[in-house]
């Protein structure tokens, strides 16, 4: 196999910097000089046109400079030929990997139907048959939905304004790490300052919960005591008559966050955060945009572990669509006060989304395929706490199914709670590195320093192997490098 980019990739390569929040920053083509004069540019004429026409905002293609001509499962081809595996995953969209025949046959058997492709909210076959697939994954008690435009940031909206309509409230909790979107209500739930601080207009009246997770506990209490206690702080909030914080209209949480650095809720966490939520009737929302459709080896996240709880909404994307984009939250009928035209949107009749949809989520529930993503993490895990006993800068390895992070961090400096500082520096640097050595991957978390795994859940043992040790590969070159040994 041929993996990894050409020469003229690889010196961009060599330009790229990890930068705020953990993104690439400067480079030839960030800066705005003329990509004429930048060879990896000038190289391809993809990257090329890419730097001279798209906008500024533009992400992936910055980290990984290569242009893509196939895929096929876990892997991508570029249009010089190289290969390289993927990690990615379309930030986790592809529950089945690239071009699965599943979704391909869906997709050619329904052009040929002659079905329109877009129908706004109009009942369609497709649309039913859909609806009936996706309930029969969910609980019972989530037995309304609303399609939403095709994008995980339009749910999230959707989701909080449901809540408000329903409870006559408008103060919304979120939590530290949490990612909802772009939007100007997403976007107001997003822990991350870097997005949202230069902006104003977005949605007020939103509160930030510490995420009870073991590592970086913000109170410095480690493991389950660390976790008990951010839970009984949570309580206390929603308990005291002058926390300051008014009665939410909803709490939103992710059951595993990803562009937070992969922090997962245990099941007393979702059991506790279940309970306080009812007890003080306050509609719980639960962001499966990334973390659903089997990828965390249950088939929703918030089931972690027969964790028993039944959120109020769940928020549906990325796989939501077998590949498609699809936006559907489901939830239960008492919420469902809003007017006809609430929340509306041109492309939330996606048919062959629907049709797509169907047949992946068929083949999820019909072949376990959460059980797979269970066995397929469990090996790449074993793979990742390897590596990290054979490193000095990994400190944590976690994550449920195929939902996996490695935090690096500064063996030398210590935080405000005695933990590493965290290394964003080094997660850039084995990105880079990974990628010359044939893998793309995504970084999260604070300052950027986690490295993330969404492999597809089709994802072989080979693969998998190969994988961690192109990652092993890449923390220690990145160690000597930089001179973290």
């Amino acid at each position: 196999m041929n993996l990894g980019p050409t020469d003229a990739q690889a010196a961009a390569l060599d330009a790229l910097k990890p930068g705020k929040f953990g993104h690439v920053a400067t480079n030839p083509r960030d800066s705005g000089a003329d990509p004429a004069k930048c060879p990896s540019l000038a190289a391809n004429e993809y990257l090329l046109y890419s730097a001279r026409h798209e906008s500024n905002a533009r992400t992936y293609v910055r980290r990984f400079p290569f242009a893509i001509k196939s895929a096929k499962g876990c892997k991508l081809t570029d249009t010089d030929g190289k290969e390289y595996y993927d990690c990615k995953n379309v930030a986790g969209t592809l529950a089945l990997g690239h071009n699965h025949d599943i979704v391909i046959d869906a997709a050619k058997k329904f052009l040929d139907s002659g079905a329109p492709i877009q129908s706004l909210d109009m009942a369609t076959p497709e649309k039913k048959a859909y609806m009936e697939t996706l309930f029969s994954v969910l609980p019972q008690e989530l037995s309304k939905l609303h399609f939403c435009s095709p994008a995980g940031t339009d749910v999230l909206d959707a989701a909080v304004k449901l809540c408000k309509y329903a409870t006559g409230r408008r103060t919304v909790m979120a939590f530290h790490g949490g990612y909802h979107g772009h939007g100007a209500g997403p976007l107001a739930m997003m822990g991350n300052l870097g997005a949202k601080e230069a902006l104003t207009g977005l949605m007020s009246d939103v509160h930030f919960l510490p995420y009870p997770y073991a590592y970086r506990n913000p109170f410095g209490v480690d493991g389950e005591e660390g976790e008990k206690t951010v839970m009984k702080y949570i309580e206390t909030i929603f308990a005291d008559a002058e926390s300051g914080i008014p009665k939410p209209a909803c709490v939103v949480v992710e059951a595993i966050q990803g562009e937070g650095g992969v922090g997962a809720l245990s099941p007393t966490a979702l059991r506790e955060l279940r309970r306080i939520t009812a007890e003080h009737d306050v509609p719980l929302v639960v962001d499966e945009v990334q973390a659903g459709f089997c990828r965390s080896g249950d088939f929703w996240a918030f089931q972690n572990n027969g964790s028993g709880i039944v959120p109020d909404v769940v928020c549906m994307s990325k796989a939501a669509g077998g590949s498609m984009p699809l936006a559907v939250m489901a939830y239960k009928p008492e919420l469902d006060a809003w007017s006809a035209g609430a929340h509306t949107g041109t492309f939330r009749g996606n048919q062959i989304a629907f049709a797509c949809g169907k047949a992946q989520t068929d083949y999820l529930r019909d072949n376990k395929m959460h059980e797979r993503a269970a066995e397929k993490g469990a090996r790449l895990m074993g793979h990742l706490r390897d590596i990290m006993a054979e490193s000095s800068t990994i400190v944590d390895v976690r994550g449920r199914g195929l939902m996996l992070g490695v935090e690096f961090g500064l063996a030398d400096e210590v935080d405000h709670l005695g933990l590493p500082k965290p290394d964003g520096e080094m997660a850039g640097e084995v990105q880079k590195l990974a990628l010359r050595n044939g893998m793309i991957q995504e970084r999260g978390g604070r300052g950027g320093s986690v490295m993330r795994f969404l492999c597809p859940l089709i994802v072989e043992d080979e693969d998998i192997d190969a994988m961690a040790d192109i990652f092993r590969t890449a923390v220690k070159q990145a160690e000597v490098g930089l001179g973290r040994v």
